[in-house]
């Protein structure tokens, strides 16, 4: 049984008035703590004292989403540090490394550099996997 009906479009004049009316006042907004702080604030506020802006150059991270490596660039002044940190899910905790060349002065690390440390550990932290069937598999994404 086939109904041969047909649709009209509807405007807002066609919805009944009972749905919106005029008379209704605005819903109480809830009033801020006596601090004066937003109760909606980021978790993590960037501090005067505090790290400064950094950008990720590489991102790793394990196929099962446990644990991270990312390869940081933080610019200080005229200087750039390199900083690989390492981060697990459970228990959530990270790691924060800046990478020096290796001898006594502790000198920072160019970019090239920093990129062959942060493949070695990622290398290191992620070896790939060998199958039954004599294939070989990442276990980690390079996400960046």
């Amino acid at each position: 049984m086939q109904s041969s009906q047909t649709f009209q479009s509807l405007t807002l004049a066609d919805v009944p008035m009972g749905l919106f009316p005029d008379d209704v006042s605005d819903a109480a907004v809830a009033a801020l703590p006596a601090t004066g702080t937003s109760p909606f604030a980021d978790a993590s506020p960037a501090k005067a004292n505090g790290p400064a802006p950094s950008r990720a150059l590489k991102i790793a991270r394990a196929i099962t989403g446990e644990t991270e490596l990312r390869l940081l660039a933080e610019k200080s002044g005229a200087e750039v540090r390199f900083i690989i940190v390492s981060s697990t899910i459970a228990p959530y905790a990270t790691k924060r490394e800046t990478l020096v060349k290796p001898g006594k002065k502790k000198t920072p690390m160019n970019e090239q550099q920093a990129i062959e440390e942060f493949e070695r550990r990622v290398a290191s932290a992620y070896p790939p996997e060998t199958l039954r069937n004599g294939k070989i598999v990442a276990i980690h994404l390079n996400l960046i």
